[in-house]
């Protein structure tokens, strides 16, 4: 969830955002640096970075859609935690 607070993201990033193979994510994030070279050219405002919003634009990915898959992500995992949390206290 911490990712999708980020304006910029890095190949890794990508990575585990969308949980996909280091391989995908470097596509990804070729095709979309590719994109930002052409636009920005030398006003590019990170090297190693590219926009969130374009990543998911290129992918058809809603970034609402997006949030909500996190924190039910994010709920799904948090019973287990807790119910770790009281197993472990008894």
């Amino acid at each position: 969830m911490e990712i999708l607070s980020q304006y910029y993201v890095t190949q890794t990033d990508i990575q585990k955002l969308l949980q996909m193979s280091h391989k995908k994510a470097k596509k990804i994030y070729e095709m979309v640096s590719e994109m930002e070279n052409q636009e920005l050219g030398e006003f590019r405002a990170h090297d190693n970075k590219v926009a969130l919003k374009k990543v998911l634009r290129c992918l058809k990915i809603d970034y609402n859609f997006l949030v909500r898959q996190c924190q039910l992500e994010e709920q799904k995992k948090e019973p287990s935690a807790s119910l770790a949390a009281t197993e472990s206290s008894r």
